[in-house]
């Protein structure tokens, strides 16, 4: 979130919780005032600890990330003739009756 988002959830908020004395059936002015407040204030502190978080972690990210971008390792290859050899496709599976 940036910060004026977080500026403006948390100015909607006050106002709703300080200044409007509307009551509405269907909604609580003051209960969505003070969740905005709390959501525009969590906004405005959060990239600045993942920030820090990401800092902290910095040389992890790198060695993940060339293990990302490495070359992958080549499967091991069954070799045809095993796969072709008679009495291991002619078995039938277990528990059918052939």
């Amino acid at each position: 979130m940036r910060r004026s988002t977080g500026l403006t959830l948390v100015a909607i908020g006050a106002i709703l919780v300080l200044a409007v004395h509307a009551q509405l059936t269907i909604i609580n002015l003051r209960l969505t005032g003070l969740v905005l407040v709390i959501t525009g204030l969590v906004g405005l502190r959060a990239p600045q600890r993942a920030y820090r978080w990401v800092r902290s972690h910095q040389d992890q990210f790198r060695d993940a990330l060339d293990r990302f971008m490495a070359a992958p390792e080549q499967p091991r290859r069954v070799p045809l003739e095993t796969l072709l050899r008679r009495e291991i496709t002619a078995r039938t599976p277990a528990g059918r009756r052939g």
